[in-house]
Parts: C-alpha cells; sequence; structure tokens
C-alpha cells in the first residue's frame, strides 16, 4: 500500500512540476510559431501575432498573444478576416511530451470577423487549404500521420461578426458573440454552442455534427442545428456530404415577424402574427435550394420551391409560390419599434396603432439581392377587394422590383398590369398602369374605395406615377391619367330627371344621393389627368334612354372629394307619346364622395340663359320662402328677366 501511495505521489510531482517547468522549455515563440504554420497549413491565410507572448500556470496551463490578424484572400492585409485583441491558447502538457503540442482552447477576445462579397460574387470566407487538414485528422492511422499540433477547442468571446456588401453597407452585424467550436478526435463529435446578439435581441445557437471523420471516408455525417430567440426558431436536421454540402430537412416559426424585419435593419414591417415554413434544404458549392417548401403567413399557405444562386455579385432568388389565399392586408405595413426592449413587447405589435401613412418608406436593402419569382393566388383581397385567380412575376434587379399581373380575374371580367418600385436617392419612386376588361364596376369602386355611384360594365386603363418617402406624400405627388368607358349601367342614388323636376319647380333646396334612386345609361365615358393626387376631366358624356348629360370636374383621390359640374337634359316623353322638348340644367356635385351635395350650378346658369331661363325663372318661389317674402316671386322673375335681357 505504501509503495503505491509513493507512486501516486511521485506522478503528482513529476506533473505538477512539469506545469511549472515546461513554460521555461518550450518558449513562447515556439508555440507562436507552430500555431501560424498550422493555420497557414489549414486555411492557406497569414497569421500574423503582434504581440509578444507570456505564459501561465493557473487557472490553466497556456500562453497569452495580443493583437493577432488573420489576412484576407491573397494575403490581403488591408481588409483581414478576423482581427482580436488577444488569443489564449491552453496547452495540454502531457501533448509535449509527445512531440506534438494541443490545444485544449484557442480563446479569442474581443475579435471581429469581417465576411465581405465582392461586385464578382467572390467571398472571403472561402478558405484554400480548408478541407486538408480535416482530411489528415480523421483519415486512418494507415492512409496519413497526425498533424503535429491539434485545436480541440475555439471559442470566441465579445466578439463581433459583420457582413460587408460588394459596396460597403454593413446590413448584417453579430455583436456579443460567445461562441465555442469544439474540434473532436476521432469518434466524437464536434459542437458549436453559444449566443450572439443581432441589433440587441440575443440568439443562442446548438449544432452538432455527429462522427464527422465520416466525411474522410467519403460518407455524409448526421448534422443536428438550431437558432432560437425570444421572436423565432429555426431547426435543420440533416447530413454534411464529403463535399461539404448540407442537405436536411428545415423548419422555421415565429410568432414575432416584425421583429425578423427588425433584425434586418427595417423600419417598417408586415402585420403578420406568425409566419412558420417546412421545406428540404440542398445546398450546392454556390446555390441554396428550398423544395417542397410548406410556408403558412397567419391562415395563409403557400406551397412552392425557391432557390439562391450565390455565384454573383448579389445572392438571386428565384423560384414560385402559390397561395391557396392571399390577402394583402397582413402585409401592410406598421412601425418596427427601434427599442430592442420596447420591440420584445407583443402588445406594440398592435394592428390598431399602426399609423400606415406616416410610414417612411426605406427602399435602401431592395439592391441587397436580385429575385425572379412568380407568385399565384386563388384568391386574392384587399380589404373589401376580393379577386381570383391571380398570377404576378416578380423581378428584383439593380435595386428597381418590377411586378408583372399577367392574369386576374376581376368581378366577373379580367384585369392585367405592371408596377416598378425603385429609390432615387433614398425616396421611393413607383409607377403602375392597369387595363380592366368587363368589369362589374359597382362592386370593385365600393371595395376599392366606398365610391358606390357607378354600375355597369367597365372597360379602362389606368397609367399612374409618383415618388415619396411616405405612403400619404405618394398620394400627394401621384400623376397620370386614365381612360373609362361604362356600358349598360347608372348612376346609383342619383335620379337626374327627378332632380331637374324639382329644380324646374323651384325647389332649389341641396340634394343628397337617395337609396333606390338611378339614372340608368347605355354609356358613359371620360378621360382623366391626374396631378398632384388630384383627377380632373373635361369630356364626361353619358347616353341614357330620353338622359344625356356632359361634364367636367375634379376628383381629390387623397382627400376623397369630389367636385363635378354636369349639365344634363332630360327629353321627357308627353302623354301622346311624342318626344317633348328637352329639359336643360347645370349642376354641381361637390364634397365627400360618399355624400356630396347636389345643387343647381348658378354660375353654369348665367353664362347659358337661353337653355336654362325657364328653370331659373321658377326658382322665384323658393327665393320668396327662403327671404321670408322679402323678395316675392315676381320680383325674382322680374329680376332674371332684366338680367338677361328678356321678358315674357
Amino acid at each position: 500500500m505504501r509503495r503505491i501511495l509513493v507512486i501516486i505521489g511521485s506522478a503528482v510531482l513529476v506533473a505538477v512540476a512539469a506545469l511549472f517547468i515546461i513554460p521555461f522549455l518550450v518558449p513562447a515563440s515556439t508555440v507562436k510559431g507552430e500555431l501560424a504554420a498550422y493555420v497557414k497549413q489549414a486555411t492557406g491565410r497569414q497569421l500574423v501575432i503582434a504581440g509578444d507572448g507570456h505564459f501561465q500556470v493557473l487557472p490553466s496551463t497556456g500562453v497569452t498573444f495580443e493583437r493577432i490578424q488573420l489576412s484576407g484572400p491573397d494575403g490581403d492585409s488591408q481588409r483581414p478576416f478576423l482581427r482580436a485583441e488577444t488569443v489564449t491558447a491552453e496547452l495540454n502538457v502531457m501533448s509535449l511530451m509527445g512531440g506534438g503540442i494541443t490545444f485544449d482552447a484557442l480563446t479569442l477576445d474581443n475579435a471581429i470577423i469581417d465576411l465581405r462579397t465582392d461586385a464578382a460574387g467572390n467571398v472571403n470566407w472561402e478558405f484554400g487549404a480548408a478541407r486538408q487538414p480535416v482530411e489528415i485528422a480523421y483519415a486512418a492511422p494507415a492512409l496519413a500521420a497526425p498533424a503535429r499540433v491539434r485545436i480541440r477547442r475555439v471559442s470566441l468571446r465579445n466578439s463581433t461578426i459583420r457582413y460587408h456588401t460588394p459596396d460597403g453597407r454593413v446590413p448584417v452585424e453579430m455583436t456579443d458573440a460567445d461562441l465555442a467550436v469544439r474540434m473532436p478526435a476521432p469518434g466524437e463529435a464536434a459542437t458549436l454552442r453559444g449566443a450572439f446578439s443581432v441589433r440587441g435581441r440575443q440568439i443562442e445557437v446548438d449544432a452538432t455534427l455527429e462522427t464527422p471523420q465520416k466525411l474522410g471516408f467519403g460518407e455524409r455525417a448526421k448534422l443536428t442545428a438550431a437558432l432560437s430567440g425570444t421572436f423565432a426558431e429555426l431547426g435543420l436536421d440533416g447530413y454534411v456530404t464529403p463535399e461539404r454540402t448540407v442537405t436536411g430537412a428545415l423548419r422555421a416559426d415565429t410568432d414575432r415577424p416584425a421583429e425578423l424585419f427588425a433584425l434586418a435593419g427595417g423600419n417598417a414591417a408586415p402585420m403578420l402574427e406568425r409566419v412558420a415554413l417546412q421545406a428540404q434544404l440542398d445546398t450546392g458549392a454556390d446555390d441554396i435550394r428550398l423544395s417542397g417548401l410548406t410556408a403558412t403567413f397567419d391562415e395563409m399557405t403557400a406551397r412552392g420551391d425557391l432557390a439562391v444562386a450565390m455565384d454573383g455579385a448579389r445572392p438571386a432568388l428565384s423560384g414560385q409560390l402559390d397561395f391557396d389565399k392571399l390577402n394583402l392586408d397582413a402585409f401592410r405595413l406598421q412601425p418596427v419599434p427601434r427599442d430592442a426592449a420596447r420591440a420584445q413587447d407583443p402588445g406594440l405589435w398592435s394592428a390598431h396603432a399602426a399609423p400606415e401613412d406616416d410610414i417612411r418608406l426605406d427602399l435602401s436593402e431592395l439592391d441587397a439581392l436580385d429575385a425572379d419569382l412568380t407568385l399565384t393566388a386563388k384568391t386574392l383581397t384587399r380589404k373589401a377587394l376580393a379577386a381570383r385567380d391571380a398570377i404576378v412575376r416578380a423581378r428584383l434587379s439593380g435595386g428597381t422590383l418590377r411586378l408583372d399581373l399577367s392574369r386576374l380575374n376581376l368581378y366577373d371580367g379580367s384585369a392585367i398590369g405592371a408596377a416598378e418600385v425603385s429609390a432615387h436617392q433614398g425616396v421611393p419612386v413607383i409607377s403602375a398602369m392597369l387595363d380592366v376588361q368587363d368589369v362589374d364596376a359597382l362592386p370593385l369602386f365600393r371595395d376599392v374605395s366606398s365610391f358606390d355611384w357607378l354600375s355597369g360594365k367597365l372597360n379602362g386603363r389606368v397609367r399612374l406615377a409618383s415618388g415619396g418617402p411616405t405612403l400619404d406624400e405618394l398620394r400627394a405627388r401621384l400623376q397620370g391619367e386614365a381612360d373609362m368607358a361604362l356600358r349598360n349601367g347608372a348612376l346609383e342614388g342619383l335620379d337626374l330627371p327627378a332632380i331637374l323636376g324639382r329644380l324646374q319647380s323651384g325647389d332649389i333646396s341641396e340634394f343628397h344621393r337617395r337609396e333606390g334612386e338611378e339614372t340608368q345609361f347605355v354609356r358613359l365615358d371620360a378621360s382623366w389627368t391626374i396631378r398632384k393626387g388630384v383627377a380632373r376631366t373635361d369630356d364626361l358624356q353619358l347616353e341614357g334612354p330620353f338622359v344625356s348629360a356632359d361634364g367636367n370636374g375634379e376628383v381629390d383621390v387623397r382627400h376623397e372629394k369630389i367636385d363635378l359640374k354636369l349639365r344634363p337634359r332630360v327629353t321627357p316623353r308627353a302623354s301622346n307619346g311624342q318626344t317633348a322638348e328637352a329639359v336643360e340644367l347645370p349642376i354641381r356635385i361637390q364634397g365627400d364622395w360618399t355624400d356630396p351635395a347636389i345643387l343647381p350650378d348658378i354660375e353654369e346658369v348665367l353664362k347659358d340663359p337661353e337653355k336654362s331661363l325657364g328653370a331659373a325663372k321658377n326658382f322665384g318661389k323658393a327665393v320668396e320662402e327662403f327671404t321670408g317674402g322679402e323678395v316675392s316671386e315676381d320680383d325674382f322673375k322680374n329680376a332674371i328677366e332684366g338680367l338677361f335681357g328678356q321678358s315674357d
């Protein structure tokens, strides 16, 4: 027993002595050189360690270096891939006795990793000799000798990882990164665990690559990975192939999709409450594919396939998504809280508090990627608007988004159209066109804008353009032109013959639209010029049974106001069936377009007294009642005759 204790004590004594003696036997410069040589072999990059190293024994044996830098591609030291204030290498003392160096841990403090893409699509995170050490480390002993230097774990503490676009912007920055990569021995699993923050929101990462040594034998290795935060979860169950591609089942779910837009730096986000997706993920050397994709947006479901090509100046997204239903209201914008703590309060995402018209539209990220997507929807809704069988192609290139509507079944008719969105010096610029054919006008106008005046079959075209930082300013600067042709319809709520009859009888009180009344027409045509959000027509023409009219005026789209001058002519039938003399009297329709006031247009009457004299003289009775007898009916008639220079 005593002999055993002596042996154990001697071993402990030797180990303790080694901890203190070996730092003097292995200079820091040796460790520095071995480490730089290993990195050169593993990555093809130059590792520069500017500061001198110093050993420590407790709490672990190791050496710390200051001011290290890993060059970019082709030895680029002006734009390094990695910089760190310090790197601490924890030595496995016993490995020194075997003639090699094993680092139990390599810890980088306050490191900055810069991921860059140039205009040609080249990236700085591809390492020229990256595969060789992996193959050596996991090869069978009969195939290769073990590497002289081995690292068991690499850690980042309080570090930053940034992604740079070709034009120098940094759309993604991960801060406060505390991550650890476990570099396994044969038979062990490689792991990545830790957390980082993006715009103040913490994200945890947990990934495991089982038996990675299989890759060295041409077999695939099992991979499980998860990203999670307070607002979203993402998971992958799949494999890494010997070609270093990834394949597997991808899933993602968030009940706070607006926070994802905040992570990307957006100042506005859709009003969605939940987004989830499942797909088969396959990565290639320069592309990512999602096949059999099922995505859920609140109550909407889309299915299809997507791909992202990574070999150009920007990522290029392509594919097709087929929606069972597409509710555009769910994609209306709401402001994103900028403060991270406030952004985690679900109450701040209330749809009732979203001033959509005042949100500043930030299109600066349109040039972050290119895209060519086809979207279809069995049903498409926006507020009360309902359409079917929509097909839209969306193409994004160089910061310009173009939408082509090739088919839309709209209120028993059809529509085609196109729109283009871009940013000019940071200000959104939008142009659009829409052609409609044989559309039921009444439900269309009512559902789009609460304008329920017109029924009939509508054929027309609209060409619009605008620019401005908010939706309200876009409406205020709206310009363009439009033509409409309505057939076999009616002016709903207006009975022009009845209105003219009341005016002829001297009733000049304010009229309003009345439910159940109408003026039928065979055709109604007008062309419109739109300037600063106001549409103007000078050629409105209406023809119908016993009634016709021409007119001009304005419709303020931004404020939903109307100011139209109509000159209706009613040709009544006499009791004997003969056509009587036409009655004409100008009227003015003015006010909110849902309930405007309808009055005789005295200004137009005075311009053309021949046509309106009879009706004007009949206003006398109403004037006598209005003035309480101070102006009699006869006095008013005589004044009118004197004004027009006529007498009975």
